[in-house]
């Protein structure tokens, strides 16, 4: 099969699979999965286990904190994942402004996966939560680059093949 004869596709699928795959996550979330009544079902009893005898007040703004840590994670994920996919190309523009790219990349998700939110009834696409996205994104780029500085030779930024090896 072509795809795993030819070390260019081999190349391009350990550095993008993991990028699809986890924008697959992210918008799996978007649905009515993701939703406040769907995690209050395994959030609730979680803070009943640890908290009894919370107050519902804060019981609804932990369960709020937890949903907007999610956010903040589910995009620092993405922006890793695409920071390793353009600093591992064989493309040396994508290389060169690997940050700018994984950003600009996990804002495009962002703005699709809270724009389609406001289509569906059991969701609510937020402006804020776009905002709450970008700060978890940029803070996972920042820690990415200042890992990358320091050892650019590390196991997570090694594509199977050497970028001149193969193409995208």
């Amino acid at each position: 099969m072509f795809l795993t004869s030819d070390p260019k596709w081999r190349g391009r699928i350990f550095r993008y699979a993991p990028v699809i795959l986890w924008a697959g996550v992210v918008l799996f979330l978007a649905t009515s999965a993701g939703s406040a009544s769907e995690t209050s079902r395994f959030i609730g009893p979680l803070l009943d286990f640890f908290f009894p005898g919370m107050a519902a007040e804060n019981r609804q703004f932990v369960h709020f904190l937890v949903r907007k840590t999610a956010h903040f994670t589910e995009y620092g994920i993405f922006a890793f994942f695409a920071a390793r996919a353009f600093l591992t190309s064989s493309k040396p523009f994508l290389r060169r402004r690997w940050f700018l790219f994984a950003l600009l990349t996990a804002f495009t998700l962002a703005v699709f996966d809270e724009g389609g939110q406001t289509f569906r009834p059991d969701r609510t696409g937020a402006l804020g939560d776009v905002f709450v996205d970008m700060i978890g994104a940029f803070t996972y780029l920042v820690i990415t680059r200042i890992i990358y500085k320091r050892r650019p030779d590390h196991l997570i930024f090694s594509p199977t093949l050497s970028p001149s090896e193969n193409d995208g």
